[in-house]
Order: structure tokens, then sequence, then C-alpha cells
């Protein structure tokens, strides 16, 4: 799907454990974990921590779901305006790093590929077995 490359092993290794921390429902780890990709900097504003956990907890409920709908489009609206907001409201302009964008356009044309196939997709098997395979 597009262009592909390699990343580092630790950034691979980052990406697991946030996802573990995603499945495993801890909020915590999944600041830690966005913190250690670069995707969240270390002073981000109480108002930045809080759009961003209501932005994960919007994907975390695709994950604890059996089937994620991605033809019902609550969710992703949801995640743009949230998106919109940290960015015109809290002035959250911090950039990640080359992997981590990678990273997100790549999730990015999934979902809106899986949008448009109003797909229905196991996502949180599908991370449990990516996780076990390591």
């Amino acid at each position: 799907f597009g262009a592909a490359r390699a990343v580092p092993e630790a950034f691979a290794a980052t990406c697991r454990g946030l996802l573990q921390a995603g499945l495993e429902g801890d909020p915590p780890a999944i600041e830690a974990g966005l913190q250690a990709m670069g995707v969240l900097p270390p002073d981000a504003s109480d108002g930045q921590m809080a759009i961003v956990r209501r932005m994960a907890g919007l994907v975390l409920g695709m994950l604890a779901e059996e089937m994620a709908d991605f033809g019902d489009p609550t969710r992703l609206t949801a995640m743009r305006e949230e998106g919109m907001r940290l960015g015109l409201e809290e002035d959250f302009r911090h950039i990640p790093p080359w992997d981590a964008l990678y990273l997100q356009r790549k999730l990015a044309g999934l979902v809106l590929l899986a949008t448009r196939l109003r797909a229905r997709v196991p996502l949180g098997q599908l991370a449990t077995e990516a996780l076990a395979r390591g």
C-alpha cells in the first residue's frame, strides 16, 4: 500500500509497547508511549493532553470492539474534530520525528481506505495476533 520503508528496531519496539498499552487500556502507558515516539512533546499543556486522551479513547474503543465498523463515520468525525481543536484551540504545533509521521500517514491512509470500503475489521484481534508474532 504505497511506499514502504524500514524503521529502526527501537521505534518498532516503542510502537509495539504503545499498541500493548492500548489493548490493555492503560492511559499512562499510552501517554508515555506517545512521548517516547516523539508524537507528544514532554511540555504538552493540560488542554493538549485532555484532547490527546479523548483521541486515544476513540482509538481504544475501536480496539475493544469485536469488529471495528469503518462504515460508521462517528469516530472518524470525532477524531478529526478533536485534531482540529488540538491545533486551533490549543495551539499544538509540535512536529514529530519522521518515523512517527510516516507511520501516521500510513495508518491514516488505511483508515480512509477502510472507511471508503465501509469495512468491518477485528482490530483488537489483529493487534493481539501481531503482538504475539513480535
